[in-house]
């Protein structure tokens, strides 16, 4: 019974939950007295409008009538203006049955060309933004050729009809309903009296009788083919804007409120303040999307380039692996078996891939998958260093000996516990973050662990940070230990700049950046360089001295006569170590304060300034 254009007023999950009791229509008041003075018809659409107010105006001027404005326009900065908006864009559709005009539409172009054309050549700024007290007093005084407003009654000398458009027979009126429910939380009987009541508002004979015959309009479209209906009301004005349409926007991401206001602002930015067209389709059209980066777009070569230089650099690591059974390079990774290079190497390479989760729709799942990615990345590019430093402790010791008798089962304790903490992080649900900036892109953005994770997560940051500290400390005793001593200045420089890259992903986690691309280059080159950086301080350097190695006389560089003799300076050296155990040993710790600090401290600066490591540990690796 009900027009289906007020019924979707009425729905809340496509479930009808109330009923209109009478409907508003937009409409166009036009100065009989004028059109009659200047024989022109009431225009049905946007150029006729256009035309005929250009004349009458002209012709008005000639008789000194400042007082006349041609068309009021309604565009102004509260509810009435987005009215107005969506009734231009309306009336560009192909016909009244036809949908909303898409915002990249031919169609919403040239609607809002039009509407700044009306503005620029028949009205200006303060009579497109005027209120509609304004407009109701002009029409009053007669002083309007044109009015648009919601029909309310019949003004003298001032026919009403439905809002042109673009062509004859399409309309940019829209309507507005007043509907009534029934409250759920009300007792079974007030419901059965509420039912009652709502049944004899809503039924056609009281629609007819009450509210019509008050010139208010019902959403029922049956009664505008009624002639005693027509003879209360404009039944004209009502088929003509039949279907009735009301407002709709897609608000899935804006609160309602604040997606109408930045949307009218943004049409404003190109009526009044001369932004370009093609900018205001884009921001609205920005507004209804969610955008996530992606390597066939044709909105941004960003992914694209990303993903070339992921490919690249993924390609020329594994491919470095190559360097290890090289002769010309074997000497420069002698002090680690080779399977523990080729961990450091997956361990970057892990850390690399984590730069795959920026791709796509964000989920929870490529969030804690590049968190964990690059935490067991870090630890596992690390750990061949990590089990080096023990071993390669100064003095003789139990863990050092233990470590090297069951290096397998301790790389298989140490990584595993790393990686089932980490894992474990999979299954805590996961914090997702909508960003809707000012201007630009709506996208998501990886926020924080949420549930048992915001506790886990610290304690397996508390962990790294000790695994840090025990290296740190590790190297601070070998830093003059001659095997090496440039290798640990890598691996220094390499923890320093992972520490720095730490922050940098923990701060843009924190801070707010509104820019889709600008967000997305941050993070997919942070993690790259993060990965790049733990790869060349550790193993791409072996290859650059390799390649740059100077060599002897004959060309080959002589790899037993240095080992031979770096074994000579370690024996010589072993002495050194026995004297100072014995010193260690013959310490007094009678006072337990002052003096045991200092013969700690001293034992540790002893430890720093040592070449060589203890004969058994040497051999032992």
């Amino acid at each position: 019974m009900y027009d289906p254009g007020t019924i979707k007023r009425c729905l809340y999950n496509d479930i009808v939950v109330s009923l209109p009791i009478y409907i508003y229509i937009s409409a166009l008041y036009s100065n009989n007295i004028l059109l009659s003075k200047y024989n022109k018809p009431i225009p049905r659409t946007w150029d006729e409008l256009l035309k005929i107010s250009k004349y009458i105006i002209t012709e008005e001027r000639k008789l000194n009538n400042t007082e006349l404005i041609t068309y009021n326009g309604l565009f102004t900065d509260g509810d009435n203006g987005i009215v107005s908006i969506y009734e231009f864009i309306n009336s560009y559709r192909e016909s009244n049955y036809s949908p909303y005009p898409d915002i990249r539409s031919e169609a919403t172009i040239k609607a809002l060309q039009m509407m700044k054309k009306l503005k620029e050549e028949i009205a200006s700024d303060d009579q497109f933004i005027a209120n509609e007290y304004e407009g109701i007093n002009k029409m009053i005084t007669k002083n309007a050729i044109f009015i648009k407003f919601w029909y309310v009654s019949t003004f003298p000398d001032y026919n009403v009809t439905a809002l042109p458009g673009w062509k004859e027979g399409v309309s940019g009126s829209i309507s507005n309903t007043l509907n009534v429910g029934i409250n759920r939380y009300i007792s079974d009987e007030r419901k059965k009296a509420a039912v009652e009541v709502l049944t004899f508002m809503t039924s056609k004979e009281i629609q007819k009788k009450v509210f019509i015959a008050n010139n208010i309009y019902s959403g029922i479209g049956s009664l505008y083919n009624d002639e005693e209906v027509c003879s209360m009301i404009e039944c004209q004005l009502a088929k003509d804007a039949q279907p009735f349409k009301a407002m709709t926007f897609d608000t899935k991401y804006y609160d309602i409120n604040k997606y109408i206001e930045k949307y009218r602002n943004t049409v404003f930015d190109y009526l009044y303040r001369n932004k370009s067209i093609s900018e205001v389709i884009n921001t609205i059209d920005n507004m209804t999307k969610m955008y996530s980066l992606l390597i066939n777009s044709d909105e941004t070569v960003l992914g694209l380039v990303i993903i070339i230089f992921y490919s690249v650099i993924t390609v020329l690591m594994i491919s470095s692996i190559l360097f290890m059974y090289i002769d010309k390079f074997k000497l420069e990774f002698k002090c680690l078996p080779n399977f523990y290079w080729l961990l450091s190497i997956v361990g970057s390479i892990i850390i690399l891939n984590s730069v795959l989760t920026v791709f796509g729709d964000v989920t929870e799942l490529k969030c804690k998958l590049r968190t964990i990615g690059i935490i067991i990345g870090f630890d596992i590019s690390l750990f061949p260093f990590f089990f080096k430093l023990i071993i390669d402790f100064p003095e003789e010791n139990k863990l050092s000996i233990w470590v090297i008798k069951h290096k397998c089962f301790f790389l298989i304790v140490i990584l595993g516990m790393i990686i089932m903490a980490n894992l474990i992080l999979l299954y805590s649900p996961y914090e997702i973050k909508i960003i809707l900036p000012t201007s630009g892109e709506i996208f998501q953005k990886c926020r924080k662990f949420k549930s048992f994770g915001k506790y886990l997560f610290p304690i397996t940051l508390i962990f790294q940070t000790l695994y840090v500290l025990c290296m740190l400390f590790l190297i601070f005793i070998e830093w003059n230990i001659e095997e090496t001593k440039y290798e640990l200045k890598y691996v220094l420089s390499t923890i320093f700049i992972d520490i720095l890259f730490t922050i940098l992903y923990i701060t843009m986690s924190i801070i707010r950046i509104d820019t889709f691309l600008l967000y997305n280059i941050g993070y997919s080159f942070l993690l790259i360089f993060f990965s790049i950086s733990n790869f060349t301080f550790i193993y791409g350097i072996k290859i650059i001295y390799g390649i740059f190695r100077k060599k002897k006389k004959d060309g080959d560089f002589d790899e037993n006569e240095f080992i031979k003799k770096n074994q000579e300076f370690n024996e010589n050296l072993s002495t050194t170590f026995s004297v100072v155990s014995k010193k260690s040993s013959n310490h007094s710790y009678n006072s337990r304060s002052k003096k045991y600090s200092k013969d700690i401290g001293n034992i540790l600066i002893d430890y720093h300034y040592r070449v060589s490591i203890s004969k058994i540990n040497n051999n032992e690796i």
